[in-house]
């Protein structure tokens, strides 16, 4: 192992291009007092990552960014421990604080998994902890992730992507600088090939990993074989041109994404809580009404459908993000974008969405939510309305009631006006007092113009979905005559006239 005091040689000079690429990315962060996490696997690039970083930050520096070296000890190889060690002395000998996380992938790899895929999934899950112990109050000192990643990794990372079916963003490959929940995650030397990393570090200045070399690994297979052919036989620029395809890709991208954000935020209709209820929008429609009483957010069909492929794939990713937390692969997202066609009433889960077929559009929302807010029969509720005003709750809304002793008739023209799908109705004070329920096998609705028809057929007219109606909350009279169906339909019974007394029943879905 190499005395400490060789941190600072000729080889590794403070105006060198790695030190150079490492303060520009870093400019931003190092006036701030975020802590900075190296992950150091003690290989070249790590290494060079770990050198530059001692040489660029001052003492003061280095003291107000707690600067903080991360090893995963994989116990793969016998040398593991040997490693770690030598990535110890190495960062104490900078001055860095040294962590250690030994863990055993093949042992704690989940069903189905590989062990280089539960090594990485360890790693950032290391990474994440270490980030929260920072105890980072907001984004403004959230701490900052370095990673060694050079431009020949690059390349690698787009190729798989391409192989294995990729969009746009696998084919742009990593990002130089990407906020994640715990920490900034760095990339500073991605314009570097390893020749460069390894000509600024001394002699032996790391430590080669035997495994590099095995191409039953994927991505040695492709480094080592694939690569090497490709350079030789079909263009020998190959990362120059996939960083040229990239910089296309990125900016196509942005723009489609720009385009689908906007078509998105104009469709979608947000039932979640805190959203305004349609009585104070303008165009009510059922699916937003629908969309409240699920708590969901909802896209209409038609307009969607109108969309071209490449922004309502787009469209359906964002959907899913912001309803679940959810991102959805190229097959996903195909499947979600036929429930477009399913039949209305249809109800899937996935991933831990729920998504409901309504008559206009589709709903989703997440499974957790819909099990919450409908998990048991609505109970039933009497309330007597006899002074001027009360409310009372339910487990999905609650109603409000305001009693006026004089109607007028301009009040009256302009009760008639209103859309019956906003969360209001007008009932004679006669019909006190007033029942909350939900619908009866068997029981009639009295129409407007005479004549009645069963509750049951009117849901369809209403574009109430079947799994809503057992749920859905109707203001009756004390003998069980259907008053109002909320954001349906106001029964023809006790209709308000002039100059005599009504209550106004509002609704408002929780």
């Amino acid at each position: 192992m190499r005395h400490p005091k060789s941190c600072r040689t000729k080889k590794m000079k403070s105006d060198s291009m790695v030190v150079r690429e490492l303060k520009r990315v870093l400019a931003p962060f190092v006036d701030s007092s975020r802590c900075f996490l190296l992950a150091v696997s003690g290989g070249s690039d790590s290494m060079a990552l770990l050198r530059a970083t001692e040489l660029l930050l001052s003492e003061a520096e280095k003291a107000r960014h707690c600067v903080t070296v991360l090893h995963v000890d994989h116990g793969l190889r016998e040398e593991s421990a040997v490693d770690a060690a030598f990535v110890k002395a190495e960062a104490e000998a900078c001055g860095f604080v040294f962590r250690l996380r030994r863990v055993d992938p093949k042992r704690e790899r989940r069903e189905g998994e590989s062990v280089e895929t539960a090594a990485r999934r360890w790693r950032y899950d290391f990474f994440s902890a270490c980030a929260q112990e920072c105890g980072a109050r907001g984004e403004a000192d959230k701490p900052v992730l370095l990673l060694a990643h050079h431009r020949e990794d690059q390349t690698e990372s787009r190729l798989l992507h391409l192989f294995r079916g990729a969009g746009p963003a696998g084919l742009i490959g990593m990002n130089e600088c990407e906020a994640r929940e715990d920490y900034v995650l760095l990339r500073p030397f991605l314009t570097l090939d390893k020749e460069a990393l390894r000509r600024f570090l001394p002699e032996r200045g790391w430590r080669e990993d035997a495994t590099n070399g095995d191409t039953a690994y994927t991505r040695n297979a492709l480094r080592h074989d694939i690569l090497p052919r490709i350079r030789q036989s079909v263009n020998p620029a190959v990362d120059d041109a996939l960083e040229r395809h990239a910089q296309i890709v990125r900016t196509d991208e942005d723009y489609l994404e720009s385009v689908a954000h906007a078509a998105y935020e104009r469709l979608k209709i947000d039932g979640r809580a805190g959203i305004a209820h349609p009585a104070e929008e303008d165009g009510v429609s059922t699916l937003h009404r629908n969309a409240l009483a699920l708590q969901s957010i909802a896209i209409p069909r038609e307009a969607f459908c109108s969309l071209h492929p490449a922004i309502s794939r787009r469209v359906l990713r964002a959907w899913a993000r912001e309803v679940a937390d959810v991102a959805l692969s190229f097959e996903e997202t195909t499947r979600l974008s036929g429930c477009f066609s399913l039949p209305v009433g249809k109800k899937f889960v996935h991933y831990g969405i729920m998504g409901l077929i309504d008559f206009a559009g589709v709903h989703l929302l997440s499974a957790q939510r819909m099990q919450a807010r409908f998990h048991k029969p609505f109970v039933p509720i009497s309330l007597r309305v006899d002074a001027a005003q009360g409310s009372v709750g339910t487990e999905i809304g609650a109603f409000s009631f305001t009693r006026k002793d004089h109607v007028s008739p301009e009040e009256i023209e302009a009760m008639k006006r209103e859309s019956p799908l906003l969360g209001r109705a007008y009932i004679h004070a006669a019909a006190c007092p007033l029942v909350i329920r939900t619908g009866q096998s068997g029981e009639r609705f009295q129409r407007f113009g005479g004549g009645s028809k069963p509750l049951r057929k009117c849901w369809n007219e209403w574009h109430v979905p079947a799994t809503l109606r057992p749920y859905w909350p109707l203001l009756c009279t004390d003998e069980g005559e259907i008053l109002w169906v909320v954001g349906c339909a106001r029964s023809a019974l006790y209709p308000v006239r002039v100059g005599e007394a009504m209550v106004v029943a509002t609704w408002r879905w929780k």
